[in-house]
């Protein structure tokens, strides 16, 4: 049976909001469910039944969402059924975490900085920032004090003796899930 034209219209006429709303619904399940998996209250191939209904469900909201008449929602939509593989990762291989939290941790302070101090002035201060940020954040991930990097790497540096690594001298299983 095919549709009337005017119900069609109203079926495009989606928003943003309104499939916000009713694709968020859904996500709530799936990280609720992630967080079990997480402290092993929920095996693994539990949640992958669990989600099946759930994937179908957001990936048909997004379909839907290709079809608004909102060219943004739009084309927000037709960018993340592109990636819709990469969207559900996270359900079969263990060690990818179900949100980029980690990394949006760790930029936001750069973020910050960089908004109210209207970044950097020169090419030079731009890779020094890189570089210290860097450091920053790799010696914070090993638990690392960063002024005593910073200080042992400026003591070589003086002294013309081999920097300090910034690699982690044994890798733990945590380091290695959090930047995987």
């Amino acid at each position: 049976m095919a549709m009337k034209p005017a119900t069609l219209k109203m079926e495009k006429k989606c928003g943003h909001g309104h499939l916000y709303h009713r694709s968020s619904r859904s996500l709530l399940f799936v990280h609720r469910d992630w967080h079990k998996v997480k402290d092993g209250t929920l095996s693994r191939e539990q949640f992958k039944k669990l989600i099946k209904p759930i994937q179908k469900r957001v990936e048909s909201l997004l379909e839907e969402g290709v079809l608004c008449d909102n060219k943004r929602t739009a084309g927000t939509c037709k960018q993340i059924l592109k990636l819709k593989k990469a969207l559900w990762t996270f359900i079969e291989n263990a060690g990818i975490e179900s949100t980029n939290n980690l990394a949006e941790q760790m930029l936001r302070r750069i973020v910050i900085w960089r908004k109210t101090s209207f970044g950097t002035q020169s090419s030079e201060g731009t890779l020094y920032f890189e570089r210290i940020m860097t450091v920053v954040a790799s010696c914070k991930l090993q638990k690392r004090n960063v002024l005593d990097f910073v200080t042992d790497a400026i003591r070589a540096h003086l002294g013309k003796t081999e920097s300090p690594s910034l690699l982690p001298e044994t890798i733990s299983p945590e380091i290695l899930l959090k930047t995987a």
